[in-house]
């Protein structure tokens, strides 16, 4: 159903939960809110026909009524007050007005249909538990089902004519009816909306969760609790480091520090997505990635050769109009590594294992905006390119190794 954009702004800012209130209280405070205005034109429309009719008795309880449900509207709009007003109005007045007017005229102007007000907006009031809502929507049923016996058996304490009869009986079954489906139709509204919200809600979580950690990942993590930790025999990680960052950063004020660290990290960000590699995290200015997890790939080796490649151009240009000298180092290395989830809270997709210490090592040991890899990584690559054997180098923890650097080649596309 269309709804036109005043009208539709207009009940925004009426459903537009207070702060403060809960969801569930703001479905029902956002209903009441347009309810009982109609209601109480309800009550003021009884009060002017009982007047004309001369019926004294009616015409004092919807006097009072209308008094009641203008204080309700009162609390419920200056105050957000909810329960304390629908007590009073809908669990109280609304089955009182009927059951009294039942009595009072008979079953055939039709009072006992506002008890289904009462059933379905008793239903939607979630600060009950359901059990509560359940017990008291079936007493109104049974209190409808005793009222018809009972006035079925009497004669009505009053005789309306044929003609009122007729008009009660169209205006309390179509007004019934009408405020049901307005009721039940505006909850259905809010809570399409609130649906929506949260929709986008749990696809922007969903978002900063892949963000953090791989697909696949991602998606173990949200169908079970368990522990998350795999061992992958072959995969290559990358290190980059920005050179004399640390001693650059001094001179720069926070903002110039992050903007910085942000535009070549979000041009690494691109280039990993385009070779579908996975960054496992930053540690200050060093950029960590890994290819051939968590879905294994033949070419690991080759794939982090030209993301290197593609990276080392990236800071090149970037450097060409930026304040501060950008130069970077890479270091590669091949071989077995445990990955795994760790924390509860702010989750972390890590890589343990000699193969990151090494990688590691080969880019602190490296020069700027050049390539150093491993042996390992060497002879995974073939004759793809052109190497520089720069010996046994000292790696911490595992003495002496052969390193290789990039000078040129014609690596295999992917």
């Amino acid at each position: 159903m269309m709804i036109h954009p005043s009208v539709k702004i207009l009940l925004q800012r009426i459903v537009k939960p207070p702060e403060g209130v809960s969801k569930d209280t703001a479905h029902i405070l956002a209903v009441a809110k347009i309810g009982f205005p109609i209601a109480l034109v309800d009550h003021f429309i009884f009060l002017v026909i009982f007047w004309h009719l001369n019926v004294s008795v009616m015409m004092y309880f919807n006097m009072a009524s209308v008094v009641l449900w203008a204080v309700g509207i009162w609390f419920l709009y200056a105050r957000n007050v909810v329960r304390a007003t629908f007590i009073p109005l809908v669990l109280i007045e609304i089955p009182a007005h009927a059951l009294l007017a039942t009595v009072y005229f008979g079953l055939g102007p039709a009072f006992y249909s506002y008890l289904l007000i009462s059933i379905a907006i008793t239903y939607l009031a979630t600060f009950f538990e359901r059990q509560t809502r359940i017990m008291v929507s079936l007493c109104y049923m049974a209190l409808i089902v005793l009222l018809g016996l009972f006035v079925y058996a009497a004669d009505p304490l009053h005789e309306l004519p044929e003609n009122w009869q007729t008009f009660f009986f169209i205006f309390n079954t179509v007004g019934a009816a009408a405020v049901v489906a307005i009721v039940v139709g505006l909850y259905e509204w809010i809570a399409t909306a609130a649906e929506a919200e949260l929709t986008i809600e749990f696809d922007r979580a969903e978002g900063l969760l892949r963000n953090i950690l791989p697909d696949a990942i991602a998606a173990k993590l949200k169908d079970s609790s368990e522990l998350i930790a795999e061992e992958h025999n072959q995969v290559t990680v990358l290190f980059a480091d920005i050179v004399d960052f640390t001693q650059t950063s001094s001179r720069l004020t926070a903002a110039e520090l992050v903007t910085n660290l942000n535009r070549i990290f979000s041009r690494f960000d691109d280039l990993v997505a385009k070779y579908n590699v996975e960054k496992i995290k930053t540690i200050g200015d060093a950029y960590m990635v890994v290819a051939g997890l968590p879905a294994a790939r033949d070419d690991h080796a080759n794939v982090m050769i030209l993301l290197a490649l593609d990276m080392i151009d990236a800071a090149a240009e970037i450097n060409e109009d930026s304040d501060i000298p950008l130069k970077i180092r890479i270091g590669i290395n091949s071989g077995p590594v445990i990955a795994g989830v760790i924390g509860h809270k702010k989750f972390a997709y890590d890589l343990w294992g000699d193969t990151v210490n090494v990688a590691a090592r080969m880019e602190e040991l490296g020069r700027p905006d050049e390539i150093q890899l491993t042996q390992t990584t060497r002879d995974l690559l073939g004759d793809a390119y052109r190497y520089q054997d720069l010996g046994m180098i000292t790696v911490k923890g595992k003495g002496e190794l052969q390193a290789f650097m990039i000078v040129g080649g014609n690596p295999s596309p992917i």
